[in-house]
């Protein structure tokens, strides 16, 4: 399992950050499972996605584990075994079963405090294992002193992320904006709220929002802890982008229109797509008849203006519009004419 690249690929990766108290919930009560981690950057060594990893987010780690852990420990050494019963209630035989039970748990939770602490001091908790493997093979991208500067300009102004007095969440941000390809979306996992809507944890700080959008020209996703990501884009066995790869490329070469219609009602069950999974999409209608040729049709033409609608001002390849000319997503050309010679206040003019 390899770490993050030092400087990622544009294509059709999903572009990936993982915050530093996602890692730091390992440690701690968290409802996601290490499992979840592990397939994100499984799914990294597999090119399905880009995962960042930065030295900030490397250096969060290492500061806060024993934090996180000593407070964790704490609410685990405090759990009590003791039963007391109602004098009525002590001669019964469950009464006794029950005590026995007790007592052999307690002595279970003994050793395994034991064994814990001499896991914690080697560093070699499961969790510790994973992060080691994650960050063994390089790849983290450097804190840069250009970027540190930056970030304290940042703080001092008062632009998120970041909380005051602290320029690390700043640091992350910057890096990810140097870092990411132009014109590909960020998806961002985190559980800190400066990088979220005050209003709705599902959708971006409209700041960054609009920062992302205005330098990378592309989208920025949001999600509030593992679990949100991987419902949204993991369906059990691998990353939704896998799946909708495949079935694209079973558009390009779908033979009829059933099949076609078959094919776009399971892509028009996935709810994100990346611009260049829309133009992977609008180049398999131009290759093959089946597709454009039923443009047209209800679910084909609705499918088409969900996915294409927040890129419409980047789709500007002349055959890509044609077929959205034929869906109904953007109007034909001559139409467009026609309304212009109409407005024309020179074609007024008796002759």
């Amino acid at each position: 399992m390899t770490g993050a690249v030092s400087s990622a690929s544009s294509g059709s990766s999903l572009h990936v950050f993982v915050d530093a108290n996602i890692f730091l919930s390992f440690f701690h009560f968290t409802k996601s499972n290490l499992d979840a981690l592990r397939e994100v950057f499984a799914s990294h060594d597999d090119g399905v996605a880009t995962v960042y990893l930065t030295q900030q987010v490397r250096d969060e780690i290492d500061r806060n584990r024993e934090h996180k852990i000593k407070d964790a420990m704490k609410m685990f050494r405090d759990l009590s075994f003791a039963k007391s019963f109602p004098n009525f209630i002590q001669n019964y035989p469950e009464a006794q079963q029950i005590n026995d039970l007790l007592k052999n748990l307690a002595t279970t939770h003994k050793q395994l405090l034991t064994n814990v602490d001499t896991d914690i001091k080697t560093n070699d908790l499961l969790a510790d294992r994973l992060l080691k493997d994650i960050f063994a093979d390089g790849g983290i991208l450097p804190r840069r002193d250009d970027i540190e500067e930056m970030a304290k300009q940042r703080m001092r102004i008062g632009n998120p992320p970041g909380k005051k007095g602290s320029i690390g969440d700043a640091i992350n941000w910057l890096t990810l904006l140097k870092k990411v390809p132009d014109r590909e979306d960020l998806h961002l996992i985190s559980e800190d709220s400066d990088f979220f809507s005050s209003f709705d944890r599902r959708t971006a700080n409209p700041f960054l929002s609009n920062e992302w959008k205005e330098t990378k020209k592309s989208s920025l996703y949001v999600y509030w802890g593992l679990e949100s990501f991987m419902k949204e884009h993991f369906d059990g066995t691998d990353f939704s982008i896998v799946l909708k790869r495949q079935l694209i490329e079973r558009l390009k070469h779908s033979g009829t229109f059933a099949t076609t219609h078959k094919i776009v009602a399971e892509l028009a069950t996935f709810s994100y797509y990346s611009q260049g999974e829309v133009l992977h999409v609008l180049d398999a209608a131009v290759q093959n008849n089946q597709v454009h040729w039923i443009a047209a049709d209800p679910d084909v033409a609705d499918f088409l203006n969900r996915i294409t609608s927040p890129y419409l001002h980047e789709i500007t390849d002349p055959e890509h519009m044609g077929i959205l000319e034929e869906a109904g997503v953007i109007p034909k050309q001559q139409e467009v004419d026609a309304e212009s010679d109409e407005d024309d206040p020179s074609n007024d003019i008796p002759f």
